[in-house]
């Protein structure tokens, strides 16, 4: 089971996001694939992380149930990220791709 992580953030995560945080985070790092416009996959050695399409929030009562954390606010959309457990990179690029969109990243649940 991947590592999941909500981007919480008042416009929705783009391709553009995806490919500065990562570059940001490590150079060596590349877009795998785009998967239709539902996914971007960032690869790297040791890492694959998937970033998928935002979604705008209609309740954020609702969402702050759900993922048990609260959204900051102005946030209008969510978008979620998948990586591997034990790689450090993973929240890292997820951070700065949140940072880039100007909002914020959390894992449902935990910090």
């Amino acid at each position: 089971m991947p590592r999941e992580f909500i981007i919480a953030s008042p416009t929705p995560v783009t391709m553009l996001h995806c490919i500065v945080g990562a570059a940001a985070v490590d150079p060596d790092l590349g877009l795998a694939r785009v998967v239709g416009d539902g996914a971007v996959q960032i690869a790297g050695e040791g890492l694959v992380l998937a970033v998928v399409r935002s979604a705008r929030v209609e309740e954020p009562a609702d969402a702050e149930r759900l993922f048990g954390h609260p959204l900051p606010a102005g946030t209008t959309c969510l978008s979620e990220a998948y990586g591997p457990f034990g790689e450090a990179m993973t929240p890292q690029v997820v951070h700065e791709i949140a940072r880039l969109a100007g909002g914020t990243a959390f894992e449902p649940g935990g910090q």
